[in-house]
Parts: structure tokens; C-alpha cells; sequence
């Protein structure tokens, strides 16, 4: 914030709000006044958590499990892009090595304040 023709006024600051962060604490001097040096002032925040990506191996046109269901926890991770891989199965073929959800972005499971 630019302090010309500031100095000796109130300064209140307040805390950004982010869709996938939340705030972890206020600092002190939040509020001031402006004076003739520079000052810092800084928030801390976290990342949200998000819903766990789970992923099946299943053989084609079943519900068989062909290895085990893997998955990707998503604590601190909202809106943090992830990706899976096709296991590798003996005696098996991948039939689709990039199912149209094999990337993305992990989803917030609920709004934080």
C-alpha cells in the first residue's frame, strides 16, 4: 500500500478470503498507523481440505476387482491438480489407459471459513 502523504493516518487491513485457503492467524499489527519507515504486515493461511480421489481396477464389463482400489487423500489438497495410472495386471490388457477422469483437480469437501 503506498504511504505518500500517509504518514500519522489509520491503517486497517483485512484478510483476503480464498476459495481452496483458509486463514490460520491475524497478525498484531493488522491495524496501525502509516509512519516514515516501511512495514510488513503478514497473513499465514492453509490449504483447504478436499474429498479423497478413489480409484477401482476393475475387469471390463464387471464390477471384479483386478488389484487393489487405490487412494489419493485429498487433506490439504482443494483445487491441487492429481493424477492415476493404470496398475499393471498380469494376464490383463489396459483397455483404457485415460479414462476421461484420470486427471483433474481434487474438489473442496465443504466451504471452510
Amino acid at each position: 500500500m503506498n504511504g505518500t502523504g500517509k504518514l500519522g493516518l489509520h491503517i486497517q487491513l483485512q484478510i483476503k478470503i480464498f476459495r481452496t485457503l483458509h486463514w490460520v492467524s491475524t497478525p498484531a499489527n493488522q491495524n496501525g498507523t502509516y509512519t516514515t519507515g516501511n512495514q510488513t504486515v503478514t497473513y499465514y493461511y492453509k490449504r483447504n481440505n478436499a474429498g479423497n480421489v478413489l480409484v477401482h481396477h476393475v475387469e471390463l464389463g464387471t464390477t471384479t476387482s483386478v488389484a487393489p482400489d487405490e487412494t489419493l487423500n485429498g487433506a490439504g489438497k482443494a483445487g491441487l491438480p492429481y493424477t492415476t495410472n493404470a496398475a499393471t495386471v498380469a494376464n490383463y490388457t489396459v483397455v483404457s489407459t485415460t479414462p476421461t477422469d484420470h486427471t483433474g483437480n481434487i474438489s473442496l469437501i465443504q466451504e471452510q471459513q
